[in-house]
């Protein structure tokens, strides 16, 4: 009857062997049975508390490689990709006011810009060294290696002015 009580007064532990066990572990309970049977009790208690500390170092692991992707995504250098966006957001405008002045003729067309390096900043901007592949007015095709700021402003890679 008075493990019933125990049940009762414990609903998440459903299996009374289990909380018997556990509370003998815990000092709470004492066996009053044969060897066998405390050394049974005593068994089945360090295993249920060997699967919690389990349960619980996975709860904290799985929590910690979490975060650790959502950091690592919220803090890497812009790619190759990310870059050329930005440089081509930057060189828009500029065509589109050539176009009204003077049609396709004035148009500076990126043609590749591949990323050499990139360093966090203390500012927590990226300076990264680039090489544009354009074509320019007058000039033609050509490839400038080049230092670009960029940092990331509501989702998207800008360019920036130079920090120094």
């Amino acid at each position: 009857m008075s493990e019933l009580l125990l049940v009762q007064a414990v609903p998440a532990c459903t299996d009374l062997r289990s909380l018997t066990a556990a509370l003998f572990f815990a000092g709470q309970l004492r066996c009053r049975g044969s060897c066998a049977e405390c050394y049974s009790l005593w068994h089945t208690a360090r295993s249920l508390l060997s699967l919690s500390i389990l349960i619980v170092i996975g709860q904290k692991l799985w929590l910690l490689a979490l975060t650790s992707m959502v950091l690592v995504g919220c803090s890497r250098a812009p790619s190759s990709s990310d870059i050329e966006a930005a440089y081509r957001a930057e060189v828009e405008p500029v065509n589109a006011m050539s176009r009204q002045i003077s049609g396709e003729a004035l148009i500076i067309q990126v043609n590749a810009v591949e990323k050499k390096s990139c360093e966090k900043t203390a500012t927590e901007h990226y300076l990264c060294q680039v090489e544009i592949d354009s074509t320019l007015p007058f000039v033609g095709q050509r490839k400038t290696a080049t230092e670009l700021t960029l940092t990331k402003q509501e989702g998207q890679w800008k360019i920036i002015r130079s920090e120094r």
